[in-house]
């Protein structure tokens, strides 16, 4: 994943819902000087469904759109 748009330097909280609607602990990320960052997702052991992604900046409020990813299983 990728975002812009952030405060340089700034602290950001990565979001990641799972199908079943339980989300997972946040994770921090540091905005570079332009206030972008990157971040690769391993969903190698996640589990079939649709997954949701946003990105909230820590202090500002200030949030991403909420992107949504699906996740399929090959089949056996």
């Amino acid at each position: 994943m990728s975002g812009t748009g952030f405060s340089p330097k700034a602290n950001v909280i990565s979001h990641l819902k799972r199908p079943d609607g339980t989300e997972f602990p946040g994770l921090r990320l540091l905005t570079d000087d332009k206030g972008e960052f990157t971040h690769v997702i391993d969903t190698y052991l996640f589990l079939a469904g649709t997954y949701e992604l946003w990105v909230e900046e820590v202090g500002s409020g200030r949030k991403s759109n909420v992107a949504r990813f699906e996740v399929v299983l090959p089949e056996k």
